[in-house]
Protein backbone atom coordinates (compact mmCIF):
# COMPACT_ATOMS: atom_id res chain seq x y z
CA UNK A 1 0.00 0.00 0.00
CA UNK A 2 1.04 3.56 -0.62
CA UNK A 3 2.18 5.24 2.59
CA UNK A 4 0.42 8.46 1.60
CA UNK A 5 -2.88 6.89 0.65
CA UNK A 6 -3.48 3.85 2.83
CA UNK A 7 -5.80 5.57 5.30
CA UNK A 8 -9.43 5.21 6.11
CA UNK A 9 -11.34 7.77 4.06
CA UNK A 10 -12.67 10.87 5.73
CA UNK A 11 -16.07 11.92 4.54
CA UNK A 12 -16.89 15.57 4.40
CA UNK A 13 -20.26 17.23 4.36
CA UNK A 14 -20.10 20.60 2.69
CA UNK A 15 -23.51 21.98 3.47
CA UNK A 16 -24.88 25.42 2.70
CA UNK A 17 -26.54 27.64 2.27
CA UNK A 18 -23.62 29.99 1.81
CA UNK A 19 -24.68 33.21 3.50
CA UNK A 20 -23.09 35.36 0.82
CA UNK A 21 -25.32 33.73 -1.83
CA UNK A 22 -29.01 34.36 -1.13
CA UNK A 23 -30.40 31.49 -3.19
CA UNK A 24 -27.69 28.92 -2.46
CA UNK A 25 -28.75 25.30 -2.06
CA UNK A 26 -27.47 22.78 0.44
CA UNK A 27 -24.97 20.20 -0.85
CA UNK A 28 -23.97 17.16 1.16
CA UNK A 29 -21.06 15.23 -0.34
CA UNK A 30 -19.28 11.99 0.43
CA UNK A 31 -15.76 12.75 -0.73
CA UNK A 32 -12.73 10.51 -0.32
CA UNK A 33 -9.99 12.68 1.19
CA UNK A 34 -7.82 9.69 1.99
CA UNK A 35 -4.90 10.58 -0.26
CA UNK A 36 -3.03 13.74 0.61
CA UNK A 37 0.30 13.26 -1.11
CA UNK A 38 3.25 15.01 -2.67
CA UNK A 39 2.41 15.29 -6.36
CA UNK A 40 -0.69 14.23 -8.29
CA UNK A 41 -1.38 10.53 -7.72
CA UNK A 42 -3.72 8.42 -9.83
CA UNK A 43 -6.26 7.53 -7.16
CA UNK A 44 -8.92 4.93 -7.81
CA UNK A 45 -11.37 4.15 -5.00
CA UNK A 46 -9.10 5.81 -2.45
CA UNK A 47 -5.89 3.98 -3.40
CA UNK A 48 -2.95 5.18 -5.47
CA UNK A 49 -2.54 3.14 -8.65
CA UNK A 50 1.04 2.65 -9.89
CA UNK A 51 2.63 0.68 -12.70
CA UNK A 52 5.14 -1.99 -11.75
CA UNK A 53 8.87 -1.46 -12.35
CA UNK A 54 10.56 -3.55 -15.00
CA UNK A 55 13.86 -3.77 -16.83
CA UNK A 56 13.66 -1.28 -19.68
CA UNK A 57 15.86 1.27 -21.45
CA UNK A 58 12.97 2.96 -23.27
CA UNK A 59 12.30 5.46 -20.47
CA UNK A 60 15.94 6.09 -19.70
CA UNK A 61 18.15 9.02 -20.56
CA UNK A 62 21.79 9.13 -19.61
CA UNK A 63 22.78 11.32 -16.69
CA UNK A 64 26.03 11.96 -14.86
CA UNK A 65 26.16 10.91 -11.23
CA UNK A 66 28.84 8.93 -9.41
CA UNK A 67 27.24 6.62 -6.83
CA UNK A 68 30.41 4.75 -5.87
CA UNK A 69 30.96 6.72 -2.67
CA UNK A 70 27.67 5.36 -1.32
CA UNK A 71 27.34 2.29 0.84
CA UNK A 72 25.25 -0.60 -0.55
CA UNK A 73 22.50 0.26 1.94
CA UNK A 74 22.47 3.90 0.90
CA UNK A 75 22.33 2.97 -2.77
CA UNK A 76 19.37 0.69 -2.15
CA UNK A 77 17.52 3.43 -0.24
CA UNK A 78 18.11 5.92 -3.04
CA UNK A 79 17.19 3.51 -5.82
CA UNK A 80 13.90 2.64 -4.15
CA UNK A 81 13.16 6.32 -3.48
CA UNK A 82 13.82 7.38 -7.06
CA UNK A 83 11.88 4.42 -8.45
CA UNK A 84 8.89 5.33 -6.27
CA UNK A 85 9.11 8.91 -7.53
CA UNK A 86 9.33 7.64 -11.11
CA UNK A 87 6.25 5.45 -10.66
CA UNK A 88 4.31 8.37 -9.21
CA UNK A 89 5.35 10.74 -12.00
CA UNK A 90 4.38 8.09 -14.56
CA UNK A 91 0.96 7.65 -12.94
CA UNK A 92 0.50 11.42 -12.95
CA UNK A 93 0.30 11.31 -16.75
CA UNK A 94 -2.88 9.25 -16.43
CA UNK A 95 -4.15 11.44 -13.61
CA UNK A 96 -3.84 14.55 -15.78
CA UNK A 97 -5.45 12.73 -18.71
CA UNK A 98 -8.44 11.99 -16.48
CA UNK A 99 -8.46 15.57 -15.24
CA UNK A 100 -8.49 16.87 -18.82
CA UNK A 101 -11.53 14.75 -19.66
CA UNK A 102 -13.28 15.89 -16.49
CA UNK A 103 -12.68 19.52 -17.42
CA UNK A 104 -14.12 18.86 -20.88
CA UNK A 105 -17.17 17.22 -19.31
CA UNK A 106 -17.77 20.40 -17.31
CA UNK A 107 -17.29 22.73 -20.28
CA UNK A 108 -14.08 24.29 -18.97
CA UNK A 109 -12.45 27.19 -20.83
CA UNK A 110 -9.65 26.44 -23.33
CA UNK A 111 -6.92 27.90 -21.12
CA UNK A 112 -7.52 25.23 -18.48
CA UNK A 113 -7.66 22.45 -21.06
CA UNK A 114 -4.40 23.61 -22.64
CA UNK A 115 -2.60 23.68 -19.29
CA UNK A 116 -3.92 20.25 -18.33
CA UNK A 117 -2.81 18.78 -21.65
CA UNK A 118 0.68 20.27 -21.37
CA UNK A 119 0.99 18.90 -17.85
CA UNK A 120 0.85 15.35 -19.22
CA UNK A 121 4.02 15.98 -21.25
CA UNK A 122 5.69 17.49 -18.17
CA UNK A 123 4.99 14.36 -16.15
CA UNK A 124 6.44 12.11 -18.88
CA UNK A 125 9.66 14.11 -18.72
CA UNK A 126 9.69 13.88 -14.92
CA UNK A 127 9.22 10.11 -15.02
CA UNK A 128 12.09 9.71 -17.48
CA UNK A 129 14.42 11.78 -15.29
CA UNK A 130 13.49 9.81 -12.17
CA UNK A 131 13.91 6.43 -13.87
CA UNK A 132 17.27 7.61 -15.25
CA UNK A 133 18.51 8.64 -11.80
CA UNK A 134 17.45 5.34 -10.25
CA UNK A 135 19.07 3.45 -13.10
CA UNK A 136 22.35 5.35 -12.78
CA UNK A 137 22.57 4.69 -9.04
CA UNK A 138 21.63 1.02 -9.44
CA UNK A 139 23.70 0.36 -12.55
CA UNK A 140 20.67 -1.18 -14.26
CA UNK A 141 18.00 0.18 -16.62
CA UNK A 142 14.49 0.59 -15.20
CA UNK A 143 11.17 1.63 -16.66
CA UNK A 144 7.43 1.27 -16.01
CA UNK A 145 5.31 -1.72 -16.85
CA UNK A 146 1.63 -1.50 -17.86
CA UNK A 147 -0.60 0.72 -15.74
CA UNK A 148 -3.93 -0.74 -14.68
CA UNK A 149 -6.49 2.00 -15.32
CA UNK A 150 -9.62 -0.04 -14.67
CA UNK A 151 -12.10 2.07 -12.75
CA UNK A 152 -10.13 5.28 -13.33
CA UNK A 153 -13.06 7.12 -14.90
CA UNK A 154 -16.13 7.80 -12.74
CA UNK A 155 -19.55 6.96 -14.13
CA UNK A 156 -20.46 10.64 -13.94
CA UNK A 157 -18.59 13.91 -13.54
CA UNK A 158 -19.91 16.71 -11.37
CA UNK A 159 -18.64 20.14 -10.41
CA UNK A 160 -18.60 19.09 -6.76
CA UNK A 161 -16.39 16.06 -7.35
CA UNK A 162 -13.91 17.89 -9.56
CA UNK A 163 -13.78 20.83 -7.14
CA UNK A 164 -12.81 18.72 -4.14
CA UNK A 165 -10.34 16.49 -5.97
CA UNK A 166 -8.71 19.54 -7.57
CA UNK A 167 -8.23 21.07 -4.13
CA UNK A 168 -6.59 17.86 -2.90
CA UNK A 169 -4.57 16.95 -5.99
CA UNK A 170 -3.83 20.39 -7.43
CA UNK A 171 -3.93 23.07 -4.76
CA UNK A 172 -2.39 20.90 -2.03
CA UNK A 173 -0.47 17.97 -3.54
CA UNK A 174 1.11 19.91 -6.41
CA UNK A 175 2.00 22.84 -4.16
CA UNK A 176 3.78 20.46 -1.78
CA UNK A 177 5.56 18.80 -4.70
CA UNK A 178 6.81 22.13 -6.05
CA UNK A 179 8.11 23.16 -2.63
CA UNK A 180 9.95 19.88 -2.05
CA UNK A 181 11.55 19.84 -5.50
CA UNK A 182 12.69 23.45 -5.16
CA UNK A 183 14.25 22.72 -1.76
CA UNK A 184 16.03 19.62 -3.04
CA UNK A 185 17.33 21.46 -6.10
CA UNK A 186 18.99 23.96 -3.77
CA UNK A 187 20.51 21.27 -1.54
CA UNK A 188 22.24 18.99 -4.03
CA UNK A 189 25.69 19.49 -5.52
CA UNK A 190 25.09 16.89 -8.24
CA UNK A 191 24.37 18.81 -11.43
CA UNK A 192 22.05 16.26 -13.04
CA UNK A 193 19.91 15.94 -9.90
CA UNK A 194 19.87 19.70 -9.44
CA UNK A 195 18.61 20.07 -13.02
CA UNK A 196 15.98 17.36 -12.56
CA UNK A 197 14.53 18.85 -9.39
CA UNK A 198 14.80 22.39 -10.73
CA UNK A 199 12.64 21.45 -13.72
CA UNK A 200 10.20 19.46 -11.59
CA UNK A 201 9.83 22.42 -9.22
CA UNK A 202 9.09 24.78 -12.11
CA UNK A 203 6.56 22.41 -13.68
CA UNK A 204 4.83 21.45 -10.44
CA UNK A 205 4.39 25.13 -9.62
CA UNK A 206 2.56 25.50 -12.95
CA UNK A 207 0.44 22.46 -12.16
CA UNK A 208 -0.41 23.87 -8.73
CA UNK A 209 -1.41 27.16 -10.37
CA UNK A 210 -3.67 25.18 -12.71
CA UNK A 211 -5.35 23.67 -9.65
CA UNK A 212 -5.98 27.06 -8.05
CA UNK A 213 -7.25 28.51 -11.35
CA UNK A 214 -9.60 25.55 -11.77
CA UNK A 215 -11.04 26.06 -8.29
CA UNK A 216 -11.44 29.75 -9.04
CA UNK A 217 -13.28 28.95 -12.29
CA UNK A 218 -15.60 26.38 -10.68
CA UNK A 219 -16.54 28.76 -7.88
CA UNK A 220 -17.17 31.53 -10.41
CA UNK A 221 -19.81 29.40 -12.14
CA UNK A 222 -20.99 27.56 -9.01
CA UNK A 223 -20.61 30.04 -6.11
CA UNK A 224 -22.98 27.93 -4.01
CA UNK A 225 -20.12 25.41 -3.68
CA UNK A 226 -17.97 27.76 -1.61
CA UNK A 227 -18.80 25.90 1.61
CA UNK A 228 -17.82 22.62 -0.07
CA UNK A 229 -14.41 24.05 -0.92
CA UNK A 230 -13.97 25.39 2.59
CA UNK A 231 -14.74 22.00 4.11
CA UNK A 232 -12.30 20.25 1.79
CA UNK A 233 -9.44 22.55 2.78
CA UNK A 234 -10.26 22.27 6.48
CA UNK A 235 -10.27 18.48 6.44
CA UNK A 236 -7.15 18.28 4.29
CA UNK A 237 -5.26 20.44 6.77
CA UNK A 238 -5.82 17.79 9.42
CA UNK A 239 -4.60 15.03 7.11
CA UNK A 240 -1.37 16.90 6.38
CA UNK A 241 -0.14 15.82 9.81
CA UNK A 242 -0.36 12.21 8.65
CA UNK A 243 2.53 12.86 6.25
CA UNK A 244 4.88 13.41 9.17
CA UNK A 245 7.70 10.88 9.22
CA UNK A 246 9.73 9.58 12.12
CA UNK A 247 12.95 11.56 12.15
CA UNK A 248 16.07 9.62 11.25
CA UNK A 249 19.76 10.34 10.65
CA UNK A 250 19.19 10.69 6.91
CA UNK A 251 20.30 14.21 6.03
CA UNK A 252 22.78 12.67 3.54
CA UNK A 253 19.86 11.89 1.23
CA UNK A 254 19.37 15.55 0.27
CA UNK A 255 22.50 15.64 -1.90
CA UNK A 256 21.05 12.71 -3.85
CA UNK A 257 17.69 14.34 -4.38
CA UNK A 258 15.72 12.55 -1.68
CA UNK A 259 13.94 14.40 1.14
CA UNK A 260 15.36 13.82 4.64
CA UNK A 261 12.73 13.12 7.28
CA UNK A 262 13.23 16.11 9.59
CA UNK A 263 13.51 18.68 6.81
CA UNK A 264 10.55 17.16 4.99
CA UNK A 265 8.34 17.37 8.05
CA UNK A 266 9.16 21.06 8.55
CA UNK A 267 8.90 21.96 4.87
CA UNK A 268 5.38 20.58 4.56
CA UNK A 269 4.25 22.54 7.61
CA UNK A 270 5.85 25.73 6.31
CA UNK A 271 4.36 25.24 2.84
CA UNK A 272 0.88 24.80 4.30
CA UNK A 273 1.17 27.85 6.55
CA UNK A 274 2.92 30.18 4.12
CA UNK A 275 1.44 29.14 0.77
CA UNK A 276 -1.67 26.96 0.90
CA UNK A 277 -3.33 28.62 3.89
Amino acid sequence: PDMWCDWMPMYGSGCGPEHSVADACCYTLDVDLSCIAVGRPLTIKGSARLASVCQSSQWNKRIKADPYSLTPEQREILVQGWLKAAQEEHASVASFARFTMELMALGAPPELLLSATRAQADEIAHARSCFATASQIAGSDFGPGPLDIRGALPESTTFEQVLVMTIVEGCINETLAAAEAAWLSDQTEIASIQKTHGQIAKDEAKHAALGWKTVEWILSVKPELTSVATTAFEQAKGLIKELEQEEQDDSWKANWGQMPSRQGNQLRIDTWNNVIA
